[in-house]
């Protein structure tokens, strides 16, 4: 529909763009960043046609969240192992969990809200 030829014709140009940026330009990744936004509206979009998860499968939003969830928990494990193994001391280890933490309950409080929309 509209918004998936909307969606291909933002990446086309968005290429366009990428193109013009020398090669380990670090605006590449910001573009990489602005194209995975793109793909992620054309998601939304396709899972708001208006049918469950029960006809669809899981919606790739949904994947997109519980695999961030579990990046999430493995770099959980991975700085409490670094702690434990002495190669950062419990302050790093605090703030870098906070900031987890603060990732996790972003990405938590949406997935709840869309449940109950």
């Amino acid at each position: 529909g509209a918004q998936d030829r909307a969606g291909r014709k933002a990446m086309a140009r968005l290429k366009e763009l990428v193109q013009q940026l020398p090669e380990g330009d670090p605006r590449r990744e910001q573009a990489e960043a602005l194209g995975s936004w793109v793909r992620a509206r054309k998601s939304q979009a396709w899972e708001q046609l208006g049918r469950g998860p029960d006809q669809i499968g899981e919606s790739p939003t949904g994947a997109y969240r519980r695999m961030r969830l579990e990046v999430l928990r493995v770099q959980r494990e991975s700085l409490i192992d670094d702690r434990d193994a002495g190669l950062i001391d419990d302050e790093v280890l605090r703030r870098a969990l906070r900031q987890l933490d603060l990732t996790e309950g972003v990405l938590t409080d949406r997935l709840e809200r869309e449940d109950t929309e």
